[in-house]
């Protein structure tokens, strides 16, 4: 029973320091907030060492799904006009039709160098 008062108060104190981590409040002032609460200075220090680890990685896992959509959403752009290109150079009209898919292709590029920004924004903060 006791084991369990402990870890629920654990993660209780995990979730605050994500918070206030997320609302951009210093590192002390969490720790301050850890102390009121009954968690010793070691403890405090270390959980807000964990959960900015935490953070870092969800920044991290984001921006690679970023890269990796945009990266997709422009492949198929350019897969589209490449087929659509041959399709219409096999006809052997001089003035044939071929489709050029701009917002797939610049959705793509966007969102790609969008989530490069945030990898690299997210392996700065680690440094």
């Amino acid at each position: 029973m006791e084991q369990q008062i402990h870890d629920d108060m654990m993660h209780a104190a995990c979730t605050r320091v994500a918070q206030l981590l997320l609302a951009g409040k210093p590192d002390q002032q969490i720790v301050n907030d850890l102390l009121s609460r009954g968690i010793d200075n070691a403890t405090a220090w270390a959980l807000i060492a964990r959960q900015k680890a935490v953070i870092q990685e969800h920044k991290a896992a984001k921006a690679k799904k970023n890269v990796s959509l945009g990266a997709l959403w422009l492949v198929v752009g350019l897969v589209v006009v490449v087929a659509t290109f041959l399709s219409s150079s096999a006809v052997g009209h001089y003035m044939a039709t071929w489709m050029v898919v701009w917002g797939t292709i610049l959705f793509g590029c966007i969102q790609m160098l969008s989530g490069l920004g945030q990898l690299l924004s997210a392996q700065r903060s680690v440094e």
